[in-house]
């Protein structure tokens, strides 16, 4: 792949077998040491245009993740490569192709997830408009678990900071977490990251009226009936009631003071 970098072949198939190697984990740790992110990277930013090889390519970083190699995808602008391939092919009609894009979508979620724990990383997410991505491949493939799973978790790490709420809320962020724990809800790891960016989200005074008009108190409810063992569930959707009713209280509060006033 190094000395013919400008031959699509070699690299389609080349980005392929990395992605195949690499569910091993002693496989993972020499493509690491043989400089094999920074290839596949390359490879990806060589061909933008070629689906395959952005398919290969994503598959490949996804195999390859895990904690102790993010910080080498990061620095060789992986995120940018990652959120450019989703922004060039966020959703196919051909029905076979669309299966490729929908896992490559999904692997990238994946990867924005995770990374989007580390403040530096969520930033660069957001400059390189990561959360209209998201959203977009949430959108795009409403009836795919995975997708919805890792873009709400995407959506609740990103969501830890006030500038990227008021962006994800701008963008509707709230209604696409809320239709995806509307559609899964017997999803327990959907459930799991809904309720966590609620949690979130509800931080912010001006989202929790619309959080609650969208009946998100009913979606945390119902989702923590459904499962009273899971230990995130019930801790987050706990602290997202509590954010609710609060702003549910004043309204009451105003509510009532004003029907004192018209006396």
């Amino acid at each position: 792949m190094n000395n013919f970098s400008n031959n699509q072949d070699i690299q389609k198939y080349g980005c392929l077998a990395l992605a195949n190697i690499a569910f091993e984990e002693k496989n993972r740790n020499e493509i690491v040491e043989l400089k094999g992110i920074e290839i596949i990277i390359k490879s990806m930013n060589n061909f933008p245009n070629n689906q395959n090889i952005q398919e290969n390519g994503c598959l490949a970083l996804a195999n390859i993740f895990e904690e102790k190699n993010k910080n080498e995808i990061v620095e060789l602008k992986g995120i940018e490569i990652i959120i450019k391939s989703m922004n060039n092919f966020p959703k196919i009609k051909n029905q076979k192709i669309q299966e490729n894009g929908c896992l490559k979508i999904l692997l990238l979620n994946k990867i924005l997830a995770n990374i989007a724990f580390g403040e530096k990383n969520r930033n660069e997410i957001v400059e390189l408009k990561g959360i209209e991505i998201i959203i977009k491949s949430m959108n795009n493939f409403l009836n795919n678990q995975d997708i919805q799973e890792n873009g709400c978790l995407a959506l609740a790490n990103i969501a830890v900071e006030e500038k990227n709420r008021n962006k994800i809320v701008e963008l509707k962020g709230i209604e696409i977490i809320i239709k995806s724990m509307n559609n899964f809800p017997n999803n327990q790891n959907i459930q799991e990251n809904g309720c966590l960016a609620l949690r979130n989200l509800t931080i912010e005074e001006k989202n929790r009226n619309k959080i609650v008009e969208l009946k998100g108190i009913e979606i945390i409810i119902k989702s923590m009936n459904n499962f009273p063992n899971n230990q995130d569930i019930q801790e987050n959707g706990c602290l997202a009631l509590r954010n609710l009713t609060i702003e549910m209280k004043k309204i009451e509060n105003e509510i009532v003071q004003k029907s004192k006033e018209s006396k």
